[in-house]
């Protein structure tokens, strides 16, 4: 510490760095610092950052150093009044040794406190242009931080300083939290969060090296995950999610999508109903890019998945209903095989029957659209949706208990044969195999409580 013998002010500043109280020293060894360029000031500073010895000296100390780094100890700005090189190779000597610090302070015991040294790691990540590798890595170690909303907090800081810097650190980014994913004794939650830093990460086109990488990290890490069976449906939506935004920027070989594509359908029946349709977005772009190259149609494994979402109990209370209904029109419209649109339409009407006046209304106007498009559909096109009757009677109970014969049966349970239908399956699995032959729901849905479903299903009718 500098000890000045001359002058009442350097008298006075004397006495305040022995006497004062904390912020009177913190703002006298800031004024030395700006003034005589003290570097004894400097690192007496980064010495107070020490939770240990006072908290609360320790966080006014961080927030000082913060402030004097990145305005005139900020060797990187054009207006820096420190033009030395010895100068400068000082001020990065005490920029690494609080780093250091911060990063202590980062594991104290007390989550304020944390949470500061955190924030303050993050500031000077944005703001600061050395050592960024260096804080980087310290940010995303915290993922892992044993206190959730810590951790969270971490992932928050990280996005908000990388996306808005250069598309290097945000590579640099994704390389670190990689390494982070890879380690072996990882928890569950510093992977979730890990990821969803990821998915969070701003992409730009044309930089595709970004977004395979992410494609990558994401794919690697669900089949690690299944082979230990530690996934959850939280960690498959935080992959999924960041699958679908990454696609659209990937250039990525085809034949790598297909290696995962057992890891998508899988994931399809895993997660809820608003994933689903995400996942059944990336495997038609996956199937539609694979029939182009193959010039072959797509595989029916698809719309067997589609088909069966239709009956999915979660579609009645899904916020994602439009979204899906419109992704079965547009698969709809590019199908080929009319005997799939017309099961497709059945089933359509099916579910109407039993919704809500919302969701009907919302199947029987894609019906509408699909009929404006598809003009070549005899299902809906039939004049004689005829309702089908059941022209067999039941069974007297007063010849129930007897056989062919005329013999009584002694046995308590009467054993009827099933009557096998030819028609129309409702819960065929596969659209093909459905054999719709006429749309007797259309019958239903003209007595329809809502008038303008009723209204919907006449017209159908008439047309």
């Amino acid at each position: 510490m500098a000890k000045f013998k001359k002058g009442t002010e350097l008298e006075w500043m004397d006495t305040v760095l022995k006497k004062g109280t904390i912020s009177d020293k913190l703002a006298a060894h800031t004024l030395l610092i700006h003034e005589t360029k003290n570097w004894s000031s400097l690192n007496e500073l980064i010495e107070m950052v020490d939770p240990r010895k006072c908290r609360r000296r320790c966080v006014m100390a961080m927030i000082t150093l913060k402030e004097l780094f990145l305005d005139s100890l900020n060797i990187s700005h054009k207006n820096c009044q420190i033009t030395e090189e010895e100068d400068k190779k000082k001020v990065r000597f005490y920029y690494v040794k609080f780093v250091d610090n911060l990063n202590r302070v980062a594991f104290d015991n007390l989550q304020e406190t944390r949470h500061k040294a955190i924030w303050i790691l993050s500031e000077l990540l944005h703001k600061y242009q050395d050592n960024k590798d260096y804080i980087l890595d310290k940010l995303v170690n915290k993922l892992g931080d044993k206190v959730p909303k810590l951790a969270s907090t971490a992932g928050h800081f990280v996005e908000k300083a990388v996306n808005s810097d250069k598309d290097e650190i945000r590579m640099r980014t994704i390389k670190y939290v990689r390494v982070f994913l890879a380690r072996p004794n990882q928890t569950h939650r510093a992977r979730f969060y890990a990821v969803s830093l990821l998915s969070r990460i701003k992409l730009i086109r044309g930089n595709h090296e970004m977004s395979n990488e992410l494609m990558q990290i994401y794919l690697d890490l669900y089949t690690t995950l299944m082979k230990d069976d530690k996934i959850d449906s939280r960690m498959m939506s935080a992959i999924l999610t960041g699958i679908h935004r990454a696609y659209p920027y990937s250039k990525l070989n085809n034949d790598i999508f297909e290696q995962h594509l057992q890891t998508l359908y899988t994931i399809a029946h895993k997660v809820n109903f608003r994933m689903r349709v995400v996942a059944m977005t990336l495997i038609k772009n996956i199937v539609q890019k694979r029939a182009e190259l193959n010039k072959s149609p797509i595989e029916d494994r698809f719309y067997n998945l589609v088909f069966s979402q239709l009956i999915a109990p979660e579609l009645h209370t899904s916020s994602r209903q439009e979204s899906f209904i419109g992704f079965v029109l547009n698969v709809i419209n590019e199908d080929t095989v009319v005997d799939r649109k017309e099961a497709f339409i059945k089933r359509m009407l099916h579910v109407a029957v039993n919704s809500q006046p919302d969701l009907a209304n919302l199947l029987m106007t894609t019906i509408t659209k699909i009929k404006g498009y598809n003009t070549d559909l005899c299902v809906i096109n039939s004049k004689d949706d005829n309702m089908d009757t059941d022209s067999s009677s039941d069974d007297d109970d007063s010849n129930a208990g007897s056989s062919a014969g005329g013999t009584a049966v002694t046995s308590s349970w009467v054993h009827k044969k099933t009557k096998t239908s030819k028609g129309c399956d409702l819960l065929a699995r596969n659209p093909r195999a459905a054999k719709p032959e006429h749309l007797n729901e259309l019958y239903l849905l003209r007595l329809y409580y809502d008038p303008k479903i009723a209204e919907i299903a006449q017209k159908m009718m008439r047309d």
